[in-house]
């Protein structure tokens, strides 16, 4: 028996004090319920003796009422540090920044916690920083390019009733900056630990200094009568019953919601339209977030705007909600039931507006602000020589075909045939919860449909004034191959400042004298040089053996060469290069198997002097005359072939330019053939001498 007060209730947060007079009465007697008590029906009652009146439009009441600003996407996608950050709802897929519940920096890194809502999220399904797109991996480091690895990670916590501290950030910092009892239970936030990086390395990887994360969700999960279940959805009528019913909204009793309404509203929602490229989406549908503190006609107001909307008070007593869709009038209002005519024509000269221009988000453009082709009257525009335009502000919507039909609708409404107002008998209450009735005045040859404004009911005549605006099912017709128009293309992007690869990158192995005849092993890094000014090269290399980078040095802007040295002769290196400017840093280019030698000038070959034996061979040379030489090895094989490296069987035998040398070897029965290098210090192998060839038993 409360539901009407209830209503009213509702109406005194969301209906300004400067509404139509009207129907208090309506709403205390016709609508409570036979068994109300006589108190209530008092209280009722002395609403009415106040001068208290309600409109049957919310959306017109909502649309009139002084109510603060919605948020743009930008200011929804900001994370703000206050010292009591605002809580947030956020329903439909949705991009947002939040509140900066902690910002910690401890031996070089960066900590932070940001809220992105006082609710829990349905599925968190993607990461942007500082604008960029950005990928993770399991354990939560970021693995897009220009992010070194291990350098920055993200955690979260979808905002579970009960949830577990980050005890990679309690280990960090420790009590009593944070513990196991920082949970934020109830609450969807993440945790952004950023290291430090290299200074060239540090413009390209944090751009604003700080790192500013933004998340990619799917937002609340609210109640579906349809299903009785709760979960998931971007259909609005289904996030404004929540709205309506939620602790944190305008917590009206579910009993005092019209679900049968808002059953047909979302199944309405959710029908499929084509659209210009081929395909559908659902006729209404998109993505609302709002502060906790936000004014309810503000909030109400972007429900309803984003899929023309309508709540009104049903003759139930419940609240009731519809979405822009014809229905044909049950209700007619004929030349009988018409006391007096006030109706005037607002097309042609006297319409208010001939150009629409939509403002709605763009999910393409990380969730940019963008403008919808405005839907212009262009005949009239050409007629009266005037464009005059109404701004639409609907970041709700998510899609230029729905931006399209909501400005197409608003200006069906905006240039109504027949607007005013007629005064009816009491036939007129039965356009009480109708959106639209259809009138019928002989004398102004009107037989047409209008909608239903505003009503006002005189208990002194018993007479009651309906508002009134021609509308037709017209209004809802739409083509998309030639009434979509072209959505707004994004803006291309400016590539980020990077810097290509050396051009022409090349490592060769090489050796340094530092003495007479005493030489240290070198490699020599060549490139061309790069057609930007500033731009040095930087080289490091790795033995191969272990795999670890060391620096080689880096070459001012203008040079074309570097000389690596500090190198293990005969070791085999890999060799990178990367260009470096004021801040950045381009990628590395490798080159891989460069063998450093202190000495690259192979000495003479060795002769064999003698080789003999019948059990085993004795082998004997004379080291050659190169006073590099300083050692000989002895290889042998089956046949005449030389065996290569694997038929070394002495290894090394160090000897002085033109010293004798020799080897016993028991290779067992059979010929066998003989071969003797000489080498340098660096490895460096002569010619062979042999083969010679003993026969043994």
């Amino acid at each position: 028996m409360y539901a009407a007060l209830t209503v009213m209730v509702l109406l005194a947060l969301t209906v300004p004090a400067s509404a139509d007079a009207g129907l208090g009465a309506l709403i205390a007697f016709a609508f409570l319920p036979a068994s109300t008590s006589a108190s209530v029906i008092a209280a009722a009652s002395s609403l009415i003796t106040l001068g208290i009146s309600v409109g049957v439009s919310y959306l017109a009441a909502a649309l009139l009422a002084p109510s603060t600003r919605a948020p743009t996407p930008q200011e929804v996608k900001t994370t703000l540090r206050n010292s009591v950050g605002s809580r947030w709802r956020h329903y439909g897929h949705v991009l947002v920044g939040g509140s900066m519940a902690m910002t910690e920096a401890k031996d070089g890194d960066l900590h932070r916690v940001i809220a992105f809502a006082s609710h829990k999220m349905h599925a968190q399904l993607g990461w942007v920083i500082d604008g960029r797109g950005v990928a993770v991996d399991g354990a939560g480091w970021v693995t897009s390019a220009p992010y070194p690895a291990n350098t920055v990670r993200i955690e979260y916590r979808p905002g579970d009733a009960s949830q577990t501290a980050y005890s990679s950030l309690v280990s960090a910092l420790g009590s009593p900056y944070w513990t196991t009892d920082h949970r934020g239970d109830g609450v969807a936030h993440a945790y952004l630990r950023a290291r430090n990086t290299e200074p060239e390395q540090l413009s390209a990887t944090y751009p604003n200094r700080f790192p500013e994360l933004q998340g990619i969700f799917e937002g609340a999960e609210v109640y579906d009568p349809r299903t009785a279940s709760v979960g998931y959805t971007a259909n609005l009528a289904l996030g404004l019953r929540d709205y309506l019913t939620h602790v944190d909204g305008l917590q009206i009793d579910p009993a005092y919601i019209d679900d049968a309404d808002f059953i047909a509203a979302a199944d309405a929602s959710d029908v499929p339209v084509p659209i210009k490229v081929g395909g559908t989406i659902p006729r209404y549908y998109g993505a609302l977030s709002y502060k906790y503190d936000a004014e309810p006609q503000s909030v109400l107001s972007r429900f309803i705007t984003m899929c023309d909307g309508d709540i009104r008070l049903k003759p139930n007593g419940k609240i009731g909600f519809s979405v822009g869709v014809w229905v044909e009038p049950t209700v007619t209002i004929t030349d009988e039931q018409i006391i007096d005519i006030d109706l005037s024509d607002g097309g042609g000269p006297l319409r208010e507006a001939n150009e629409y221009r939509l403002k709605y988000t763009d999910t393409s453009q990380y969730w940019a602000e963008v403008e919808a082709e405005p839907w212009r009257i262009e005949d009239e525009i050409s007629d009266y020589g005037e464009v005059r335009s109404v701004p639409i502000e609907a970041y709700e919507v998510q899609h230029h075909n729905l931006a399209r039909r909501l400005m197409k609708i608003a200006a069906f409404r905006g240039s109504p045939r027949w607007q005013g107002k007629i005064k009816t008998t009491l036939a007129g209450l039965r356009a009480w919860d109708q959106r639209w009735i259809r009138v019928q005045i002989a004398d102004m040859e009107i037989d047409e449909t209008f909608e239903v404004s505003g009503v006002e009911f005189d208990m002194a005549s018993m007479t009651v004034v309906l508002g009134i605006a021609s509308f037709s099912a017209a209004a809802y017709t739409f083509d998309p191959a030639t009434e979509e128009g072209t959505a707004p293309t994004a803006a291309e992007a400016v590539p980020e400042s990077t810097l290509p690869v050396p051009a022409d990158f090349a490592a060769t192995g090489s050796s340094i004298a530092v003495s007479d005849g005493v030489s240290t092993p070198a490699i020599i890094a060549t490139w061309t040089e790069a057609s930007r000014p500033g731009i040095r090269v930087e080289v490091q290399y790795a033995n191969q053996s272990d795999g670890i980078w060391q620096p080689g040095g880096s070459a001012d802007d203008g040079e074309q060469r570097l000389l690596v040295l500090g190198l293990a002769n005969g070791a085999t290196y890999d060799v990178r290069g990367r260009n470096v400017g004021v801040g950045s840093a381009s990628g590395w280019v490798t080159i891989s198997g460069v063998t450093a030698t202190a000495d690259s000038a192979a000495p003479a070959a060795p002769v064999i002097t003698s080789l003999s034996g019948t059990t085993s061979a004795s082998i004997t040379w004379k080291m050659p005359n190169s006073p590099n030489v300083v050692a000989a090895r002895v290889y042998r094989g089956p046949t005449g072939a030389f065996p290569g490296p694997g038929g070394d069987i002495s290894g090394p035998i160090y000897g002085a330019p033109n010293a004798l040398g020799s080897y016993d070897d028991s290779p067992g029965a059979g010929p066998w053939y003989y071969w003797v290098k000489a080498e340098n210090g660096s490895g460096v192998q002569s010619a062979a001498d042999g083969p010679e060839t003993i026969t043994l038993s």
